[in-house]
């Protein structure tokens, strides 16, 4: 072989720094039929060879291509480095000769040096840029693939073409061209059953197409959801430990059992079955599971069966205590849907001592959940009420914390106006209190909301005659005992008070009566102005409109002893069959 000189040396590093190596061009001396190669074809260098000895044989001539990396691995260590051997000579004419190459796959644009052998021997070579030109050629086949659902499956084919960068790449699936994709590899990020099959890639460029192997995709065999564990949901005392399964499955290789929360019992399991040791301290709600191991592909859990435990449970709560509308008796209403495990609510009412209930009465929990007290008389007085509620296996829960009614008095004050005091509603925290007034029950309107820290008012401004008022509160939870109904379950009223306002004037000339001292001091003097032929009524009231004193006028001049009232403005009022007077008067223990 020829060796290269330093010149020689210069101009092929510089070929090699070229990004775009063009063909060399050839001189008149060396013409060639063509410098390119195409792959798969027979491709034809015609050559004049210089006789140095006698005449070549063209049976006894051929021509070989040396790679140019050949010497120069490092600058393509993936390169071909084999040669190209002509397989046949022919003398076209005088020194011209034509050699044939056969082309194979891996054959890549480059540099080669074309050598002219006889009879084994070289005769002489020269550099050549030869373009290869070829279609695509598989070197790495995709592979079949087997995952668990879930995970990401990849298919890849790894090939060489003209150019990578010419190649394109369609892959298929069952047959189906999959949209989106044309790169050497296929990535499903998240696998599932619609995804196995088979799977194969079109590979093509302007000189040519090939096509992968087909390869499929399968899935890992998974255990199956075995549905809920088989076993007593609730039980009642006296039961220490209850027992489980699950269907088997082959493709498990073991069993998992958890009971929540872990601290109601203990789980001793083997495979199917598993068996609990229940805390006797614990009561209320567990849940058990089973998770079903895979050696491939993890686990699998099965659905969650919900057990009750027995126990002393937690007490109920009332929502709220109002007036029922038809009896106007008083109702407790609650929330039963809160309460699954209960068979039974009982509710109680605080008896003629303090914090000392008694049980008045029972509701099953198929009806709606409200019970009316028929005892009660509400214009009377107000009650405190708790409740409890027994489930299936006979235990009582705890008694509720106490809801107390409402009860209001109302009576007629200074100048006409109207007092209210009612006692507060206690239970549950709300924001105010809603006053209604009315000349008939039937026709009760707002008046005023105030504060629920406020249990008094005075309506300075009533209406004249037969005058209803009514207090009014509501749960801002609001309460759904589990019925469709147009009644509002989450509202309370007191009773309903009614008083009678007359519009008196104050003591004129016209007056019936005069009054004297005033201040007084223990004895107030009055003088009826008319003969008294009937005894006058006469009543005193406080400042609040209670009754403080009363009796009768049966002479024009009674005197009335009023040393027991405590100092402070008062109101007499004198009235007949047919007419009322009234007059203020201060009582004063200072003496004039």
């Amino acid at each position: 072989m020829k060796s290269f000189n330093n010149f020689q040396t210069f101009i092929i590093l510089l070929l090699l720094s070229s990004i775009n190596l063009p063909a060399l061009s050839q001189g008149s001396d060396y013409p060639i039929s063509s410098n390119q190669l195409i792959v798969g074809d027979t491709t034809i260098l015609r050559r004049e060879v210089y006789k140095e000895v006698g005449n070549y044989d063209p049976e006894r001539l051929w021509g070989r291509l040396n790679p140019f990396y050949l010497y120069y691995p490092e600058y393509c260590p993936d390169c071909r480095e084999d040669t190209l051997l002509s397989f046949r000579t022919e003398l076209v004419q005088d020194s011209t000769f034509d050699f044939y190459f056969a082309v194979p796959f891996g054959t890549l644009t480059g540099r080669y040096d074309l050598f002219y052998m006889y009879e084994g021997n070289p005769v002489n070579y020269y550099s050549v840029w030869i373009d290869v030109y070829t279609p695509p050629y598989i070197l790495l086949q995709p592979r079949d693939t087997t995952v668990c659902a879930g995970e990401e499956a990849r298919f890849s084919v790894t090939a060489w073409g003209n150019d990578d960068h010419d190649l394109t790449y369609e892959w298929y699936h069952n047959d189906t061209k999959i949209g989106g994709i044309s790169e050497s590899v296929y990535i499903i990020e998240n696998a599932h059953s619609n995804d196995t099959g088979a799977y194969y890639c079109v590979l093509s460029n302007q000189y040519g197409v090939d096509t992968t192997q087909i390869v499929r995709l399968d899935l890992h065999p998974y255990p199956s959801n075995p549905g809920t564990p088989v076993g007593l949901n609730s039980f009642c005392p006296g039961i220490d430990s209850t027992v489980y399964s699950v269907s088997s499955d082959p493709l498990a290789t073991g069993y998992s059992w958890h009971l929540i929360p872990e601290e109601a019992g203990i789980i001793q399991q083997q495979d199917t079955l598993s068996v609990i040791f229940w805390d006797p301290a614990f009561s209320g709600m567990a849940k058990l599971y089973v998770e079903l191991i895979s050696g491939n592909c993890g686990r699998n859990t099965s659905d969650t069966l919900e057990i009750t435990v027995p126990g002393i449970s937690a007490a109920p709560e009332i929502c709220i205590i109002g007036i029922d509308e038809q009896t106007g008796k008083y109702r407790i209403t609650w929330e039963k849907s809160a309460y699954g495990s209960a068979k039974l609510f009982r509710i109680y009412r605080e008896s003629n001592q303090a914090d000392v209930y008694l049980e008045i009465g029972t509701v099953d929990t198929s009806k709606i959940s409200y019970f009316v007290d028929s005892s009660s008389v509400p214009n009377v007085l107000s009650h405190r009420y708790k409740i409890s509620y027994t489930d299936s296996c006979g235990n009582e829960s705890e008694l509720s914390g106490y809801h107390q009614t409402m009860h209001l008095v109302a009576n007629i004050g200074t100048n006409g106006a109207v007092n209210l005091i009612w006692s507060e509603y206690k239970g549950i925290p709300f924001p105010a209190y809603t006053i209604y007034r009315g000349n008939h029950p039937d026709s009760m309107s707002l008046l005023i909301q105030v504060p629920s820290t406020v249990t008094s008012f005075t309506d300075i401004d009533p209406p004249l005659g037969n005058v209803y008022y009514q207090i009014g509160m509501s749960n801002p939870a609001g309460c759904d005992p589990v019925k469709k109904s147009d009644s509002d379950y989450s509202s309370s009223r007191s009773n309903m008070e009614q008083v009678k306002v007359t519009g008196i004037q104050e003591l004129n000339e016209n007056n019936l009566f005069s009054i004297y001292p005033n201040p007084v001091v223990e004895v107030l003097q009055i003088r009826y102005r008319n003969a008294v032929s009937s005894p006058v009524q006469f009543i005193i009231y406080n400042s609040l409109g209670a009754i403080a004193l009363e009796g009768f006028i049966r002479v024009e001049s009674t005197s009335v002893d009023v040393s027991s009232l405590s100092q402070g403005m008062y109101i007499l009022q004198l009235s007949t069959d047919t007419e009322a007077s009234s007059a203020r008067f201060l009582i004063n223990r200072k003496k004039y």
